[in-house]
């Protein structure tokens, strides 16, 4: 009877002693079973991502959308075209008599003077006047002024007087040409030149004339600038 009994305790498993290698396992079953857990939440969270974002794209890819050209817009710069104004303009084309003269009309050939039309030069003498007319003309798209000059090469001192209506005479540098707005027609200037019969120097002119070999030559500018 002893004996039976000594075997039966020999083979009783004692559930009451956990060791310490137990208590290890148990607790590394537990953290794969933590990790197991987590990664099941993670993977979970990013498929609810992905179906979020997949939804969205498709909602951005079905929505209406188009483009629509603007307008063209295009500009060009405004043409700047003067016309050459002194083409035309020869102030010693006709030489009349200063005697009787009526400067508001066209000087008349003075008969008194040997080849008193266009001769290449004219002759001039005291006592003859002649004026020349001429158009300043713009094709430009923009507002212009012009502003007219002239020079004088009179080494010999020809008294020649200068003006710009017939009435006020003096040095060309005196000449009061106007600058003005050139019109849609061109804007047109006359400038008068004689050389008075009684200048005051009867022996200077009789000199130059016993020479006959004085020259006096104009020339002119036009400065065109556009207004502001």
């Amino acid at each position: 009877m002893s004996d039976y009994n000594s075997d039966n305790h020999d083979n009783d498993i004692d559930f009451g002693h956990v060791t310490a290698e137990d208590d290890k396992r148990d607790r590394e079953v537990v953290v794969v079973d933590t990790r197991r857990r987590s990664i099941k939440r993670i993977a979970a969270l990013l498929l609810v991502i992905a179906i979020i974002s997949t939804v969205t794209v498709l909602g951005t890819l079905s929505k209406y959308t188009t483009t629509v050209d603007l307008p063209t817009s295009t500009a060009i710069v405004a043409k700047f075209t003067p016309l050459d104004p002194i083409a035309s303009f020869d102030l010693f084309s006709v030489v009349g008599d200063t005697n009787g003269a009526n400067y508001a009309n066209p000087p008349v050939a003075d008969t008194d003077i040997a080849s008193s039309v266009s001769p290449n030069p004219a002759i001039i003498a005291p006592g003859s006047w002649g004026k020349a007319e001429f158009t300043v003309s713009d094709a430009s798209q923009v507002t212009v002024n012009v502003a007219v000059t002239f020079m004088e090469t009179n080494d010999d001192h020809i008294p020649i007087e200068y003006s710009a209506d017939g009435v006020t005479w003096g040095d060309i540098s005196e000449l009061d040409v106007p600058t003005t707005a050139v019109t849609s027609g061109g804007s047109t200037y006359e400038v008068y030149w004689r050389w008075p019969f009684e200048s005051g120097d009867d022996m200077g002119d009789t000199t130059l004339g016993l020479a006959g070999t004085a020259t006096v030559t104009i020339t002119g500018t036009a400065t065109f600038t556009q207004v502001d």
